[in-house]
Parts: C-alpha cells; sequence; structure tokens
C-alpha cells in the first residue's frame, strides 16, 4: 500500500498505461468525497474502494445512457 498520495499516483499511473497497452479503454474519473459519502449513506454502505468503484460504474452508465 502507498505511503503517499505522490507513490499512489505514480503506481496507478503506472498501471493505466499497462492496462492501455493490452487494449482497454480506460478513463481517470474524479470522485467528489461529499457525493461519494451521500451516495454510501443512502445505501447503508462503508465508504471504500468497492463503493467509490461502484459509484464511478454508476456515473458511467447514466452518461452512456444519456448519450
Amino acid at each position: 500500500i502507498a505511503e503517499t498520495w505522490a507513490e499512489w499516483e505514480a503506481t496507478a499511473s503506472a498501471k493505466l498505461a499497462e492496462l492501455r497497452e493490452h487494449g482497454l479503454d480506460l478513463r481517470k474519473v474524479d470522485v467528489d468525497v461529499q457525493e461519494l459519502g451521500a451516495w454510501c449513506e443512502q445505501r447503508k454502505r462503508s465508504v471504500d474502494a468497492a463503493a467509490r468503484s461502484e459509484l464511478v460504474a454508476d456515473q458511467m452508465r447514466l452518461r452512456a445512457q444519456a448519450g
């Protein structure tokens, strides 16, 4: 686990580049912490990586449906 934001960012960027080399279309998505907290509270979920991923997936699905 990265100890600093800079370490995490470097690891995440390297992983994104690696996955893109395999043909995946990946994008960084900013997550509003307050929105995530409210989203989790509505669903009675803990605020964690899985919840963050699900929130982003929901947002991307809605954007795709809106066209």
